[in-house]
C-alpha cells in the first residue's frame, strides 16, 4: 500500500461518478446497476494490477480513502480534531480490509473477520461481497465503495473488454480512443505512430456473424439475447476472449448483422 496524493486528480474517477457517466451513455442501464457491476469487478479482482507489478508504487489502479493516525497528521490537522483521510493505492484485499474496519461490510462481523484475516479463507469473503447486492451493504460501505477512485485509463480498457459505452471523459485518453461501436479500446502502437484512421475488426466477428445467420435461419423466433450469447460462445471455441466482442456489443449490432 502506498500513498497517493493525486487520487482526486483528473486521471482518476470515483466509482459512483463513473457509474453515472457510463449509464448516461446507455438507455438500458441505470447508474445503480452500473455501480453494482463496478463493485462486483472490484471484489472479483478485475481492477487489480498483475501480481508481478504489485510491489512497484503507482501500479495499483484503485485508490481508497484511509483515516490516518494522529502521528501522521500535520499540526493544523491535529488542531482541528477531525478525522483526516488520505488516498492510498490498494488491491481488493486491502480495500475489503479497510471497509471492514469501518463497519462497512454486510454480514456477521466475527465471520467476516475470520475470512478477511485468514488467507486460506479469503476467497470466501470475495465470493460473499461479489454476490451481495450493494443495497444490502451498510450505508458506510456503500459510501466508501462509491468513493473508491479508479484510474481512468484502466476503466476505459475495462469498458472495452466488457462492451460498455465510454462517456466523453473516458475517450482519447493517451493510448485509449473510442471505437465505432462506442466502446473504448487500446490503440495499437503502430496506429499511434502512423496516426492511421480506423482499426482492424476483432477476429471473432466473422464467426459471430456467420453463426447468428445460421441460428436465425434455424429458428427465426429465437430472441436476440440468445443469438448473441450462442454466437459468442461459438466464437470463443476458435478465438481468444480478447478477440471476441462482448454480448452487449453483439446485441447493439444485431439488426445490422441480420439486415446484411
Amino acid at each position: 500500500m502506498s500513498e497517493s496524493a493525486a487520487a482526486d486528480g483528473p486521471q482518476y474517477l470515483a466509482l459512483k461518478r463513473a457509474a453515472e457517466l457510463i449509464a448516461s451513455e446507455d438507455a438500458f442501464l441505470t447508474a445503480d446497476q452500473m455501480l453494482e457491476r463496478l463493485k462486483q469487478a472490484v471484489f472479483c479482482g478485475e481492477f487489480d494490477a498483475p501480481v508481478r507489478e504489485r510491489t512497484k508504487p503507482g501500479r495499483e489502479y484503485l485508490r481508497i480513502a484511509v483515516v490516518i493516525p494522529k502521528c501522521e497528521m500535520t499540526e493544523i490537522e491535529r488542531a482541528l480534531k477531525t478525522r483526516v483521510t488520505r488516498y492510498y493505492e490498494m488491491n481488493r484485499d486491502s480495500i475489503a480490509s479497510v471497509i471492514y474496519c469501518e463497519g462497512g461490510l454486510p454480514g456477521e462481523q466475527g465471520l467476516l473477520h475470520q475470512w478477511i484475516y485468514d488467507p486460506a479463507q479469503r476467497s470466501e469473503v470475495f465470493n460473499h461481497l461479489t454476490a451481495t447486492p450493494l443495497s444490502d451493504f451498510p450505508e458506510t460501505g456503500r459510501r466508501m465503495i462509491g468513493d473508491i477512485r479508479i484510474s481512468r485509463t484502466r476503466i476505459a480498457k475495462w469498458l472495452a473488454i466488457n462492451g460498455y459505452p465510454a462517456p466523453p471523459i473516458l475517450r482519447e485518453l493517451g493510448d485509449i480512443r473510442l471505437t465505432i461501436e462506442g466502446a473504448a479500446t487500446e490503440i495499437p502502437e503502430t496506429i499511434i505512430r502512423k496516426k492511421e484512421q480506423g482499426r482492424p475488426e476483432l477476429p471473432g466477428w466473422r464467426i459471430v456473424r456467420e453463426h447468428i445467420v445460421i441460428l436465425r435461419d434455424a429458428d427465426p423466433e429465437k430472441p436476440y439475447k440468445v443469438l448473441a450469447h450462442e454466437a459468442r460462445q461459438e466464437a470463443l471455441k476458435h478465438c481468444d476472449e480478447l478477440d471476441v466482442p462482448s454480448e452487449n456489443t453483439i446485441l447493439r449490432r444485431m439488426k445490422e448483422i441480420l439486415n446484411n
